[in-house]
């Protein structure tokens, strides 16, 4: 600024004290300065996630997250507590060094955040024991683990996509992480020049036919032993909630036994949801027909449509109207459809029964809204 206003030989933000007390930035690497690693277990990614507000269906509170640099192999844990860390790294390095016995591969740097579940006697013994070199990020810079860290939200996200897709409660997560794990193991990463983590870590390609939809409804073979009697039902009925990393099966969820079971005999309905709920409709089938034309002015988003919400008599039912061009046609629902609304569900108490005045795609943007409720 001073050199513009005709100044030269200004003080700069490194010689300034005011400046740098004004100004001073956290500067972030563009690009990672470290090497990318060679061979499997070269370098080892770990970070805990969590805690979450709901807790999974084992009263896991956290995820912690392996990943290797080579492969981008991820190993993904839902934890009750982060005291289980140490042990659960030990088991996974134990596991990777044995399933790389005959290439002689260990494990070689472990890179974590400065956690106490990471930075204890626990972990500085063992990885002394073995020779691993334990890196620590810069306190309050988790950029510098940035390969898990973005493993987090990628993970995260399929979770929330799969938990929405699904219909199933949020204490689901913690299965749904376990599929999330899954499948980004199994997904092409442009990185790995369009091979898969499971192909890298592996040296084969994955199996996608036996991937089926999370939360999809299937029918579980109840085997011959647990049958009440000869004539009981062979089969149950259950969500599919991912697939066991201990057996060659799929995991469901009974919700007559309220419980989690590994089978392998079932059949699957690949279309049917069954906590998917049916008020999950497309915008234009649960609105009055002036509300369609949200977002289509090129001005910006605008929600074109009057409601009026009185009291009528508690004989009214809901009446549609086809006509576009009603300036002035009364719709009605009754309480209970207004119940089962998600849009509407908390406008109608347990004995009103709403009218709603809705006009014509023309109305101006600048329409009131006005809702009077008893």
């Amino acid at each position: 600024t001073l050199k513009l206003l005709g100044y030269s030989g200004g003080p700069s933000v490194e010689k300034c004290v005011s400046c740098a007390a004004g100004k001073m930035t956290k500067v972030y690497p563009k690009l990672s300065t470290t090497p990318p690693a060679s061979a499997p277990l070269q370098l080892i990614h770990a970070d805990v996630c969590g805690s979450f507000p709901v807790k999974g269906t084992n009263d896991e509170k956290f995820f912690l997250t392996i990943v290797d640099d080579y492969s981008r192999w991820t190993h993904v844990i839902p934890i009750q507590k982060k005291s289980d860390t140490v042990q659960l790294i030990k088991s996974f390095i134990q596991t990777a060094e044995n399933l790389f016995a005959s290439k002689r591969f260990k494990a070689a740097i472990l890179r974590t955040d400065n956690g106490g579940e990471f930075c204890n006697d626990e972990m500085d013994a063992y990885c002394a024991e073995k020779g691993i070199t334990h890196q620590m990020t810069v306190p309050y810079n988790s950029s510098q683990n940035g390969v898990v860290e973005r493993k987090h939200r990628t993970i995260q996200e399929k979770v929330r996509t799969l938990l929405f897709s699904s219909g199933l409660p949020e204490n689901f997560w913690s299965e749904a992480v376990k599929t999330a794990e899954y499948l980004i193991n199994r997904y092409p990463a442009a990185n790995l020049n369009g091979k898969s983590p499971f192909e890298r870590w592996y040296g084969y390609k994955p199996n996608y036919d036996i991937i089926h939809p999370f939360g999809v409804a299937c029918y579980v073979l109840v085997p011959p032993e647990k049958r009440t009697s000869s004539f009981s039902p062979v089969s149950v009925s259950g969500v599919l909630v991912g697939l066991s990393s201990l057996y060659k099966a799929y995991r469901y969820f009974i919700p007559s036994l309220n419980d989690v079971v590994i089978s392998n005999n079932v059949k699957f309905n690949d279309k049917l949801f069954p906590y998917k709920k049916s008020t999950d409709l497309p915008i234009s089938n649960m609105l009055p027909p002036s509300d369609v034309n949200f977002g289509a002015k090129t001005g910006g988003a605008v929600l074109p449509m009057v409601v009026d919400i009185s009291v009528v008599d508690t004989d009214s039912s809901y009446v549609p109207s086809d006509d576009p061009n009603t300036t002035s046609k009364s719709t009605r629902w009754n309480t209970s459809e207004l119940r089962s609304s998600p849009l509407l569900e908390n406008v109608a108490s347990e004995e009103s029964i709403v009218s709603v005045q809705s006009t014509s795609p023309t109305v101006s943007p600048t329409t009131e809204l006005t809702t009077v409720v008893s």
